[in-house]
């Protein structure tokens, strides 16, 4: 079901009949399914000047068509018996049917793991959950913050890592938004 809300008022010197099939036209290209869907339409600005005339306009032309609601938003007319025919038209509606998605697995990253490689500034950059990790959990301006770095990159066993990789004092390393120079 579709609850269209069309200004009716026609103030702002937009055609709200243009307005409507414009928009019905625009749900039709994107889904056939939807554009046939049941539809209330809910007049709204009716309480402005000149919006007479375009409700007869609307209803002339799609009266027979759609169960058509006049209301004041701003005065709050109409909008009890909107909410009545949504209940009313809802509970006459078949069961929805379930929209057939892929399936999605959520993978955990591993926080433990990382990869080293050498990059073309032959600068040691360190990836992986790790340094997601560490990314999300350490300030790179607190002295504290940047101990449980360099403990954590010891204990995971990064630096041995970066040593076997020929890593060396003077040897730029770069671990996720920080870039130090190795000692």
């Amino acid at each position: 079901m579709l609850c269209h809300v069309v200004d009716i008022s026609g103030v702002e010197g937009r055609d709200p009949l243009k307005d409507f099939e414009t928009i019905n036209g625009e749900l039709k290209a994107y889904s056939e399914k939807l554009s046939r869907l049941p539809m209330i339409v809910a007049l709204n600005k009716c309480d402005i000047a000149g919006a007479q005339e375009n409700i007869e306009k609307f209803k002339e032309q799609y009266g027979k068509q759609y169960h058509i609601l006049e209301l004041s938003a701003l005065k709050g007319e109409g909008t009890i018996a909107l909410v009545a025919c949504i209940a009313e038209m809802l509970k006459q509606l078949p069961p929805a049917e379930r929209i057939p998605a892929d399936e999605f697995v959520f993978e955990e990253a591993d926080n433990t793991q990382f990869e080293i490689f050498v990059d073309e500034n032959e600068q040691y950059v360190v990836v992986g959950g790790l340094v997601d990790m560490l990314c999300r959990n350490v300030v790179l301006n607190n002295p504290e913050s940047m101990n449980y770095f360099q403990r954590v990159l010891k204990l995971r066993g990064v630096f041995k890592e970066l040593e076997k990789m020929g890593c060396k004092a003077g040897d730029t390393v770069v671990v996720g938004d920080v870039e130090f120079e190795y000692v």
